[in-house]
């Protein structure tokens, strides 16, 4: 046996349980090469470990259909999206007019209190004199 058959015996192993003609070349092939032992006990085990999950659940027979219509849909959300331009000056646009007049409040405050505190520091040096 070469490596091609005993690779071709590893991979008719994921599909199937070897006959027992298979197993008996593949026995004779592994004490020929006894370096190929671990490796056919990992794959061994791996196999049978598969063997053991659940199967899979069913998809609808049009699954690939629906998908490719949910990837063309997000593809067209995302072109119209991008088509209509930058989405952060709209949020800027609905709050500029209120960043606005909280502005020209706080300058008002800031002013009238200025003033305020120039009037008593005149009031303070009049009455010191």
């Amino acid at each position: 046996m070469n490596d091609q058959e005993y690779q071709q015996l590893r991979e008719t192993s994921w599909r199937r349980r070897l006959t027992e003609a298979e197993a008996a070349e593949l026995q004779r092939h592994l004490t020929a090469h006894p370096e190929l032992r671990a490796d056919w006990d990992a794959e061994a085990g791996l196999n049978l470990a598969l063997e053991k999950l659940p199967e899979a659940p069913a998809v609808s027979s049009n699954f690939t259909a629906l998908v490719l219509q949910a990837v063309e849909r997000d593809a067209a959300a995302q072109k119209r999206e991008a088509s209509r331009g930058w989405r952060g000056w709209r949020g800027i646009a609905r709050w500029l007019p209120k960043a606005a007049v909280a502005a020209l409040v706080l300058s008002f405050t800031f002013v009238r209190y200025e003033q305020y505190e120039a009037h008593n520091r005149m009031t303070l040096a009049r009455n010191a004199a």
